[in-house]
């Protein structure tokens, strides 16, 4: 036995079930959390229209720009003023700018 541990007085069989259901539990609960919940993000080109739109399920900044119907082809991608990859994750707030690429001398 380790430290820390409780012997309980029940069936090796029905300890094992008991460990494995509060191992699992959190888990299941945080992945039906995590697909409940959506979040909103601001989505737009500057200069031009920001939108504040809702994603539910994926919420990558792929995801944030299908949902704003954005190309972001022949701009930076920028995440709450940061560089950022479309494969980013997101969460509720988050502001998601196609900004010109400006080249100078």
């Amino acid at each position: 036995m380790m430290k820390n541990e409780t012997k309980v007085a029940t069936p090796k069989n029905r300890v094992a079930n008991v460990i494995a259901d509060v191992r699992e539990e959190p888990r299941e609960q945080a992945q039906v959390q995590t697909e409940e919940r959506t979040i909103t993000v601001r989505v737009g080109k500057l200069p031009g229209k920001i939108e504040d739109i809702t994603l539910n399920g994926a919420r990558s900044v792929q995801d944030a720009l299908e949902g704003a119907s954005l190309n972001a082809s022949g701009y930076e991608v920028r995440v709450n003023g940061e560089p950022a990859g479309n494969g980013r994750a997101l969460k509720d707030g988050d502001s998601v700018f196609l900004v010109r690429t400006i080249e100078g001398n």
